[in-house]
């Protein structure tokens, strides 16, 4: 049962709204994949390194950073990519546009679905999981 548990992606989920977070996690548990949560920004970039996750899920109003901020340096640091969903409640036209300058591949409005979100989530996995994960499309 252990290697299974290796074998499932890894998706680190931060979002400082306690209730949703839990359901969140509880949605993408059982869908199968492995979910590390945090409900403040303090300790994300840590737990980025540590962790090593396979998608990013979020918030924009997490206290602790500036999530623009983790994803600029996201996109800065190179090496492997890490899809990233922004969850937000309010946002402007201009955050949109930086978030999409700095790869974010979506952004999904609260209140959300959780069917869709896990929907969004699947799919980016599967569309960056199809190459092996040393390949990196940098060195070709």
């Amino acid at each position: 049962m252990e290697a299974d548990s290796e074998n499932k992606k890894k998706i680190l989920l931060a979002d400082d709204d306690g209730w949703l977070a839990l359901a969140i996690e509880a949605k993408l548990k059982t869908a199968g994949y492995k979910v590390l949560s945090l409900w403040d920004g303090f300790s994300l970039w840590s737990s980025v390194q540590s962790f090593e996750p396979d998608l990013l899920i979020l918030s924009m109003q997490l206290p602790g950073v500036e999530p623009l901020e983790i994803c600029r340096r996201l996109h800065l640091a190179g090496g492997r990519h890490l899809p990233v969903i922004l969850v937000t409640r309010h946002y402007s036209e201009n955050q949109v546009v930086e978030a999409l300058k700095l790869g974010v591949e979506e952004i999904v409005a609260k209140p959300l679905c959780l069917r869709e979100l896990t929907t969004r989530a699947e799919s980016l996995l599967g569309v960056f999981h199809r190459l092996p994960k040393e390949a990196d499309p940098q060195e070709e």
